[in-house]
């Protein structure tokens, strides 16, 4: 009998410690969590910002024979890199329709381009501190003008206009917001930008909206091809232009809001547009500051 409670007791004891083991273990595989690199702390360490761009003149620039990128969301992007001690590698060209689900799968860490605060980001994107505004702008072909003259923004709204865009860009956000009744003459993601004007010139579509800067440049090399018919006071789209992050990704966001407050502040970001010619199609924020009254 006395070894029968010895031996009771001492199974007692090993089932307690087997038990508190357990849930120890159990406890602490919870409490122990593996924190993931932020994309800035992986900047800070490898001293390295992995761009992804879109060819987007005057934005984003590639020479076809040394593959250097400049423009000015590059220049914009190589200031931000000095300011944090790191340089800039052309990871990847991408477009815009994919660029959000590459950074999401870690293919780089940002869109250097900057891009336009579309209604589809929302959700998706954070969409920061305005860098410069642009305006979206309706282009026709010259002998077409007259018939959309007179109220031509109401007037695309037809069966009878196609538009030309690109997928995933700005004349297709418009058209099937704005004007749901007319045909779309859509092209895939990757296709250049300048087809938008291009099929417009051909007469493979009525119309298409895209910036004022991007379709001057277009005219330099057709001139007369092309006319803009929206009013000067009404602009079918004002759009900001941000450095886009990932939503939750905070470190980079006040990185890249702390970076563009001194650029904008001091000068940089209109010098850099006056670089690239474009001050006429691009505006900057009014400084937030007046004298002492």
């Amino acid at each position: 009998m006395r070894y029968q409670i010895i031996l009771i007791a001492l199974l007692s004891v090993v089932i307690s410690y087997v038990t508190a083991t357990h849930v120890a273990v159990k406890a602490s595989s919870r409490a122990v969590t593996v924190e993931r690199e932020s994309t800035l702390d992986r900047i800070m360490r490898t001293k390295t910002i992995r761009c992804g761009y879109v060819p987007y003149s005057p934005l984003i620039l590639r020479d076809s024979i040394t593959g250097e990128v400049s423009g000015i969301g590059a220049d914009i992007h190589k200031r931000i890199a000095e300011m944090l001690g790191a340089k800039i590698e052309w990871t990847a060209e991408t477009s815009w329709s994919t660029y959000i689900e590459d950074i999401r799968a870690g293919r780089y860490d940002m869109i250097c381009n900057l891009d336009l605060n579309f209604p589809a980001y929302v959700g998706n994107l954070s969409t920061n501190l305005p860098v410069l505004y642009t305006i979206a702008t309706a282009w026709v072909r010259p002998e077409d003008a007259a018939r959309f003259l007179d109220k031509p923004v109401e007037q695309f709204n037809s069966p009878d206009i196609t538009i030309s865009a690109v997928d995933g860009t700005m004349p297709l956000e418009i058209a099937r917001h704005d004007f749901p009744k007319a045909k779309i003459l859509g092209m895939p993601s990757m296709t250049d930008y300048m087809f938008n004007l291009i099929n417009v010139a051909d007469k493979k579509a009525d119309v298409t909206f895209v910036e004022k800067v991007f379709a001057e440049q277009f005219l330099k090399a057709n001139p007369g091809k092309l006319i803009n018919v929206t009013p000067p006071d009404r602009p079918l789209r004002v759009y900001a232009y941000s450095i886009p992050t990932l939503p939750g990704d905070t470190k980079m966001k006040e990185a890249m809001e702390s970076a563009i407050s001194y650029m904008v502040n001091n000068g940089e970001i209109d010098q850099i547009i006056r670089k690239y010619g474009a001050e006429n199609g691009y505006y900057v924020s009014l400084q937030p500051y007046r004298p002492v009254r």
